[in-house]
């Protein structure tokens, strides 16, 4: 140990890891999966339902995650916001399945499934920024 050194300076901000960025990532591909046909031939801006709602709330909620580690010391927060994300995108992911199930004879869009296949790359990234903690 150097005696020179003096004492380690604390970070002002919280590392920011890839699954953060993928998780601000796959929000915004959400909202661009919004915009494009979903089964009925509107996009999601254009025929509001619960679903399409829930789905836009998943983009708000994952887009601002790293601009929230950087302003943060603690990772008390983004832990928790990061748990509820992974919760909601699962279960957002298993809501989507099912409605493929059920309406598989209906056409599904591309808007569709991209907001899904972003849906489950949100629930993955949220798994692994949760797994930081450890």
């Amino acid at each position: 140990m150097d005696p020179e050194a003096g004492p380690k300076a604390l970070p002002l901000h919280n590392a920011i890891r890839p699954s953060e960025w993928l998780l601000a990532l796959s929000g915004i591909v959400i909202l661009v999966g919004l915009g494009l046909e979903w089964a009925d031939g509107s996009s999601g801006y254009e025929a509001i339902t619960v679903l399409r709602v829930l789905v836009l709330l998943l983009a708000l909620a994952s887009v601002p995650i790293p601009l929230m580690l950087w302003l943060t010391i603690k990772s008390d927060v983004p832990i928790i916001w990061e748990t509820l994300l992974l919760t909601y995108s699962g279960l957002l992911a298993v809501i989507l399945v099912v409605k493929v199930a059920v309406a598989l004879g209906d056409g599904f869009g591309p808007g569709f499934w991209i907001v899904f296949g972003s849906c489950l790359v949100n629930a993955v990234a949220a798994w692994y920024a949760v797994s930081r903690e450890q």
